[in-house]
């Protein structure tokens, strides 16, 4: 797993399942986006599991779950606590999860925070369809930020 930003971090499903790292890292919460949640078997005493059902297929739409996700992150982030975001192998829907919270909090094109979650992590890599979603994202937000500055005036 890797530190991304702030208390964020990213990771397998390997590193969900380490008690070591996720004590290391005072991970409290884990979002787990896959197919399948972590059955309650493998759960760990403290930590707070939350489940993104998601295949990493360039079909699959994820924006509908970044909100939730947003919410998810940040409250973690907020109480200064560890978050994990994962998949099976940290590459492709998990880092698509963090990008989306990124370019969110901090305000950024999808571009720039890809890159900065790579220099981080470099074996991301977010599929075809989950880079159009975070390009759909990135003028979401940016229509918002005009959108709402407009309607704050009024």
């Amino acid at each position: 797993m890797d530190n991304i930003w702030d208390t964020v971090y990213v990771g397998s499903l390997n590193g969900a399942l380490d008690f070591t790292q996720l004590t290391r890292h005072n991970i409290q919460t884990i979002v787990t986006v896959m197919t399948k949640p972590i059955p309650d078997g493998f759960h760990y005493s403290g930590i707070t599991y939350h489940w993104i059902n998601a295949r990493d297929h360039k079909d699959q739409h994820l924006l509908t779950y970044f909100p939730k996700a947003y919410d998810i992150i940040d409250d973690a982030v907020t109480a200064g606590t560890g978050v994990l975001v994962h998949c099976k192998a940290g590459i492709s829907r998990s880092a698509t999860i963090v990008i989306s919270y990124l370019m969110r909090k901090l305000q950024k094109p999808y571009e720039e925070v890809r890159q900065f979650v790579a220099s981080h992590r470099p074996t991301i890599s977010p599929n075809e369809g989950f880079i159009d979603q975070l390009r759909v994202f990135e003028s979401m937000i940016a229509n918002c930020e005009y959108h709402c500055t407009l309607i704050s005036k009024l």
